[in-house]
């Protein structure tokens, strides 16, 4: 049995290929981000909306109101089932 032809190292790929596997990356990296902080960006607003309307009645604060750290003592009480 030869046992040389199973133990043969694959051929190098070539760098127009690795660099091209490199850039899909780094592009799908930079996609997830993006998707990541729109979706972040949407949910604070969403939730500054709902802070706005129904705890400020769409008034402004007054000054030094402490309406965040009001709410997130909240989240920490009563956190959200199936976070990180």
């Amino acid at each position: 049995m030869n046992t040389e032809a199973h133990h043969q190292t694959p051929a190098p790929l070539p760098m127009m290929l690795l660099g091209d596997i490199k850039t899909l990356i780094e592009e799908g990296r930079r996609q997830a981000a993006t998707a990541v902080n729109m979706g972040l960006t949407l949910l604070y607003w969403r939730v500054g909306q709902r802070i706005h309307a129904e705890i400020l009645q769409n008034e402004r604060a007054a000054y030094g109101e402490q309406i965040v750290p009001s709410c997130w003592r909240f989240c920490v009480a009563f956190p959200v089932v199936g976070t990180v």
